[in-house]
């Protein structure tokens, strides 16, 4: 059975005990760790890591493909400060955070990422905080690709909350994400912007951030704009002025 004891000296004060577990009772026979980690409920969690892997177990490896689930399940609908408490706990009973979902090919960073585009205002505001948490308590590669070629800056592009848009792009790339990587349509970070938004993202995005000045970033993103619209026109007249021998 797993050794639950060094939970006793760390942040989280509903560790797993005998008399944790006879005050915490008999869950329903439905439930699950999963709903439990979807809840960011630390103490059922642990119930169930600790009891079903006794009676079934499900999730007395830490690689089972039971629970390889768990940390994508936990960055699906909980605050900020959640998933990282959440998270942290399944790191440190060894559970693998650099799994990838099979459908999407995700992994729980890039999922994480994908969320914003679905999440609230308070979600966006926290979430520089948890790319800060993701490098500093993971190894994982953060220029990672998805099934279809998107990385963490291509998901920031969908970002319903415009406001927020600054502020998690450049805590991104202080970490090291590369806005040149392109998508398997061949849309870099920026050409995506060009075909999904209207014009003042591309600008705030342009004169904003440095990393998307490139000449050959602002070229590839020129490709996807329409001949005669004012994106293009926007891109081609910051573009001519620095980098005058690149034909666009």
């Amino acid at each position: 059975m797993m050794n639950y004891e060094h939970l006793h000296s760390t942040q989280f004060p509903l560790v797993v005990t005998p008399t944790c577990l006879r005050n915490y009772g008999l869950c329903p026979r439905n439930c699950s760790a999963g709903l439990h980690c979807y809840d960011g409920d630390i103490q059922g969690l642990l119930y169930h890591l600790c009891v079903d892997c006794k009676i079934h177990n499900l999730y007395f490896y830490p690689t089972s493909s039971f629970a390889l689930q768990l940390p994508l399940i936990a960055v699906q609908e909980l605050p900020v400060k959640k998933i990282i408490l959440v998270l942290s706990l399944l790191e440190q009973l060894k559970f693998r955070l650099d799994i990838k979902d099979q459908h999407e090919g995700r992994t729980v960073f890039l999922e994480a990422c994908s969320r914003l585009m679905k999440r609230d205002k308070q979600y966006a505001a926290e979430f520089p905080s948890l790319v800060d948490w993701f490098l500093r308590s993971t190894k994982f590669n953060i220029n990672e690709k998805d099934n279809e070629g998107w990385t963490s800056l291509h998901f920031i592009m969908e970002l319903k909350h415009e406001e927020f848009i600054i502020p998690i792009l450049k805590k991104l790339l202080q970490h090291g994400a590369d806005p040149s990587i392109e998508d398997y349509n061949g849309f870099n970070p920026l050409g995506y912007a060009v075909y999904r938004h209207e014009l003042r993202i591309i600008r705030c995005l342009i004169e904003n951030i440095p990393e998307f000045q490139h000449g050959n970033i602002i070229k590839r993103a020129i490709s996807k704009a329409g001949v005669f619209s004012a994106k293009r026109y926007y891109l081609r007249s910051w573009l001519q002025p620095q980098l005058k021998s690149i034909k666009t």
